[in-house]
Formats: structure tokens, C-alpha cells, sequence
């Protein structure tokens, strides 16, 4: 490109110098003439008006840097007292297994819709689930309070009929509130990039997307010891071995372009998803899939969309008597 450049002002600066030569040659008078003749010649030049300068283009504002733009919208996040956010994740699954000449494919798409109210002071979140695969379906709610250093989850699968109660410490939960969801996406493995403007919520909002090293979720995992639940669900060890090396995750964020607040999270995991449970499936037959046997996982879809509206404007949450009352697990 220098290169380029070079040239092409050497180029500039040829026919310039050739310009300057012919206007020269053209003032120089061929031959002696009477002082009539150079009179009539001088009157016969007309002036050449001087044209005006063309005023500098104003530089467009330059966008700052993803992870500038992340800070700046983190900082507003913590200042936020309340929120509401709705998420929906599709994922499309079949497990495939085969033995000798016996194979078996079960296919198994999940849809779950999640609408939460949160808010921060107290500490509280109202989430109301729906999830359906296949023929089944489940709708329940969920309150989240953080008590001191415990988070006491009441959960129903009936839509508030009865009730379930959990009592863990917080370092065991995964982020609840959003200045701890987004700095997930704010890492060394994060590399997204400004492509351009979306309306969000009848707004419009700057809208960032790439991707996030595979990591992201392994220390997801390991630091809020989902990794635990998980080997314990399995049966099997699922530690920070076993869920090395995942896929990077495909992220696109949505930032407000008035509020500086972060409006739309989508997150395509497919890859990791699959690789995930690929080691868990393996981690519970020991290591090591039995002789003679084959297992597949496909995932054609592992999307998650979650929009966040309603800043500061969530109403007090109050648990029902029926939750609060109900047994400890």
C-alpha cells in the first residue's frame, strides 16, 4: 500500500512540473512584436479568478473498542436498581447409539421460555418458566432471594401449587445480577466487533458480535460450581479436564445508544453444547465408551435470546406465604 502511494505522488508531481513547463512556454512570446502588439496581447489575458478552498470533511466520531464499550456499559449496569429480562433458548438434539447392528436415534428438541423480574435492593427475582420437548411440557416458577452469604431458591413444576426450597451458598450459584451476567461476556477470550445499529425495545441500539473463547463457559462452569452438579448428575468426574478445549460460543450483544445499557444478549452454542455433552456422556461410562459401542450426538440448534427491559421500573417482589413455608431440601 505504501508502495502504492509513493508512486502515485511521483506520478502527481510529473504532470504537475509538465503543467508548470507549458504555462511557462505559453508566456515566453515566440518573436519580437512593437509595444502595440505586446499591449494588445497583455490586455487580451483575462484573470483567472483565484477558486475558493474547499473546507476539510468533518472526521466522523470514532466508535470506541468492544471492550471499552463493555466497561462503560457494566458501569451503568451497577447502577441499575431493577430490570426485567425475557429469554427464550431452542435447542435441537438427537442422540444417536449404536451397538453390533443395533442403532437407535432419539430425537429431542427443547424450547424454554424464561420472563424474570429482578431486583437488587433487596436482592430478589420472580422467574416464570415454560419448557416443552416433544409431548411434554412443564410451567413453573421460580424466586430467588440472596440471604447473607446463602441464596434460598423456592421453586414449583405446578404453577404455584407446591413448593420446593433450597438453601446454598452464594459462590455455588450462577450470576444473578447483571453487571455479573455481563461480565461473562467481557473477557480475554471475548473478540467482537461494532457492525452497526438495531432497533431494540423501539429503540436503537449499537449492536456488537463475534465470538468468545470456549473457555467462557468451562470457567462458568468451575467457578460457580456448576461443574460439581454436573458430575454429580452424571456420575462422573466433569472437571476442568474433562471440559477442556470447548468450541468458541458465537455472541452478539445489543448496547442502547441513549442509556449506554446493554438491551439484548444472543448466544449460539451449539459446538461447545455438543461437546459438552459428548464429555459428560462419556465421563459416565468411565472414561472410555464400551467395546463395541457408538454414540453420536448431533445439535442442529443451541440458541439462547434474552432481552432486557423495564430498568428501574420493577415493583417489589413479595414471595408467596406457600414458598416461604415450604420444605427444605
Amino acid at each position: 500500500m505504501k508502495k502504492s502511494i509513493s508512486i502515485l505522488l511521483a506520478l502527481l508531481m510529473v504532470l504537475g512540473l509538465a503543467a508548470c513547463m507549458k504555462v511557462k512556454a505559453a508566456d515566453t512570446p515566440a518573436t519580437a512584436g512593437s509595444k502595440d502588439t505586446a499591449a494588445k496581447d497583455t490586455a487580451a489575458v483575462t484573470a483567472v479568478p483565484t477558486p475558493e478552498p474547499t473546507p476539510a470533511p468533518t472526521p466522523e466520531p470514532t466508535e470506541p473498542p468492544f471492550d471499552v464499550a463493555i466497561a462503560a456499559a457494566n458501569e451503568k449496569l451497577q447502577q441499575v436498581k431493577s430490570m426485567h429480562t425475557n429469554m427464550e433458548m431452542n435447542m435441537g438434539l438427537v442422540i444417536t447409539l449404536a451397538m453390533g447392528e443395533m442403532k437407535q436415534s432419539m430425537p429431542m428438541d427443547i424450547n424454554m421460555l424464561y420472563a424474570m423480574d429482578v431486583t437488587y435492593e433487596p436482592n430478589v427475582a420472580r422467574a416464570d418458566v415454560a419448557l416443552s420437548s416433544g409431548d411434554e411440557s412443564m410451567k413453573g416458577v421460580i424466586y430467588v432471594v440472596r440471604d447473607g452469604e446463602n441464596v434460598i431458591t423456592y421453586t414449583s413444576d405446578d404453577e404455584g401449587v407446591t413448593w420446593k426450597k433450597n438453601v446454598n451458598p452464594q459462590e455455588n450459584q450462577l450470576p444473578q445480577s447483571p453487571d455479573e451476567t455481563l461480565n461473562l461476556f467481557s473477557g480475554e477470550g471475548a473478540d467482537l466487533q461494532l457492525i452497526g445499529e438495531e432497533e431494540v425495545n423501539g429503540k436503537p441500539a449499537k449492536v456488537y458480535t463475534g465470538t468468545i473463547d470456549g473457555k467462557f463457559l468451562q470457567d462458568v462452569l468451575n467457578s460457580t460450581a456448576a461443574a460439581g452438579e454436573l458430575t454429580e448428575a452424571v456420575g462422573a468426574d466433569m472437571s476442568e479436564e474433562a471440559l477442556a478445549n470447548l468450541s468458541d460460543i458465537q455472541v452478539t450483544i445489543k448496547i442502547d445508544k441513549e442509556s449506554g445499557l446493554p438491551v439484548q444478549y444472543t448466544i449460539d452454542m451449539a459446538d461447545a453444547m455438543k461437546e459438552l455433552m459428548m464429555a459428560a456422556m462419556i465421563a459416565s461410562m468411565g472414561g472410555e465408551m464400551p467395546e463395541g459401542m457408538t454414540f453420536d450426538i448431533e445439535i442442529s440448534d443451541m440458541l439462547i435470546d434474552m432481552t432486557l427491559s423495564d430498568f428501574d421500573a420493577i415493583a417489589p417482589i413479595e414471595i408467596p406465604e406457600a414458598a416461604l413455608n415450604a420444605p427444605e431440601l
